[in-house]
């Protein structure tokens, strides 16, 4: 019996192409399985919506709790919750007898829960991994404030933890060198060096070029990391305003959004007294979302919800 030796490899390559694209297709499908669910908060919990079917459950209940806040892994693996303890004032009295304190639970995707960290966390961010998180700890003073306590670093897979610094405000894992940044200096994880920096804030775009200086006295910043020359007034001209956060995995696009109210209507009483305007809240109309490309300086996102 002859064969088509022509034949047989045309038929060979045409199974090796359909075994190839079954498993683009199935990769495709698992990298959307990951993006096929979207969680929110409420006063009765963190809830996970498939998108797909549009179920929706509870995967962690928050009923009876003062504050409750949360942040999804870089993986998608595990997800923060950060719970603020109600503190206590004495009757008659305006100082704290207990002050308020923070309590940091880590739960899978389905509400399980892995750790927690009872520690009293302000601030903090995850490594791009998703397997540890750079933390500040920190107390509130009647008189002076916010008190920082320390900078720490935690791994979730063995449980360890050591401190970075004694006190910092601020914490950033860096997407683009892997290292933390806190006030004015750079801590390198992998070899347990930190030095000092020369940069005004330590938001940085996943890419490393460009940075946001946050500050509570003043409007974000926006500077070029390479020679720390700010651009704050180009992204004004075209957003209004710096936006706070850097869209995640793509390299130097910012999130903007812009908020249109309805005409704020006044009303005036006279009666014998000086002049006084009653404000009624004003509804919002619509919601303008914007994605800014820094690099090339032009909007290339924009729709409205």
């Amino acid at each position: 019996m002859r064969v088509n030796k022509t034949k047989t490899s045309i038929a060979i390559a045409f199974c090796l192409f359909l075994v190839l694209v079954s498993a683009l297709i199935i990769n495709a499908g698992q990298n959307n399985l990951s993006k096929s669910y979207v969680y929110s908060i409420d006063s009765y919990g963190i809830h996970k919506l498939d998108t797909r079917t549009d179920s929706k459950k509870v995967i962690f209940n928050t009923a009876g709790m003062y504050k409750v806040s949360f942040s999804i892994s870089p993986s998608d693996t595990v997800i923060a919750v950060l719970i603020t303890e109600r503190g206590v004032v004495p009757p008659g009295e305006h100082d704290y007898s207990v002050l308020p304190k923070n309590l940091m639970v880590f739960i899978d995707p389905e509400g399980n829960e892995i750790t927690t960290l009872d520690e009293d966390v302000r601030k903090f961010s995850w490594s791009p991994d998703g397997e540890k998180i750079a933390y500040v700890t920190g107390t509130y003073d009647e008189d002076k404030g916010f008190m920082s306590t320390g900078l720490y670093l935690f791994d979730l897979t063995d449980g360890s933890k050591r401190q970075i610094a004694p006190r910092a405000y601020y914490v950033n894992w860096a997407v683009f060198d892997s290292c933390i940044y806190y006030e004015g200096f750079k801590y390198d994880p992998t070899t347990g060096k930190t030095e000092k920096t020369s940069y005004h804030g330590i938001n940085f775009s996943p890419d490393g070029k460009y940075y946001i200086a946050l500050s509570s006295m003043e409007y974000p910043r926006l500077y070029i990391s390479a020679s720390n020359e700010e651009i704050t007034d180009q992204v004004k001209l075209k957003l209004g305003y710096v936006p706070r956060s850097w869209m995640p995995q793509e390299k130097h696009h910012l999130h903007a959004v812009k908020i249109d109210y309805e005409p704020r209507s006044e009303d005036t009483v006279t009666s014998g007294r000086p002049l006084a305007m009653i404000k009624v809240e004003r509804k919002v109309i619509q919601k303008t979302f914007f994605i800014y490309d820094v690099e090339t300086d032009q909007i290339i996102k924009e729709w409205m919800k």
